[in-house]
């Protein structure tokens, strides 16, 4: 059952721990400070519950700066590939500058190891491909 974890003006965090999925719903333009945090409080929701799963609703998120990309593939992504996350959804921003940093993320962060993430335009469709079985060999 999908429980609200965290909310604030930028973020809402929930979780379904049966399923072991997190979602992550992001709200308009971050702060860096907003940013960093909230990407530290998603990663410890994933790490404190062994979450497996991760939904980002970057719908009606705006762009990201360029020193909060530097900071994510420096500082993020290794956490997040050292967490139990082995599957991540991402819903697109309508923003295209956020669609633009998106993707320069996903070219800088290199290889992904077990993580395998995927776009999409809805919610419907993100949540049937992350709820799939996922391989045995991938879990812990």
């Amino acid at each position: 059952m999908k429980k609200l974890y965290y909310e604030s003006a930028e973020l809402r965090l929930s979780v379904d721990k049966e399923k072991r999925i997190g979602m992550a719903e992001w709200r308009g333009f971050l702060s860096s400070e907003e940013f960093r945090n909230n990407g530290l409080r998603c990663l410890h929701l994933i790490q404190a519950e062994g979450l497996v799963r991760w939904l980002a609703d970057q719908r009606v998120m705006r762009a990201i700066r360029q020193q909060d990309l530097n900071w994510v593939v420096t500082e993020l992504v290794p956490l997040m590939l050292a967490s139990p996350l082995r599957r991540m959804a991402i819903v697109v921003s309508v923003d295209i500058f956020n669609n633009m940093a998106m993707e320069q993320l996903f070219k800088r962060a290199g290889n992904l190891g077990d993580l395998i993430i995927k776009e999409f335009d809805n919610e419907d469709a993100a949540l049937q491909w992350l709820l799939q079985p996922i391989p045995k060999k991938a879990e812990l």
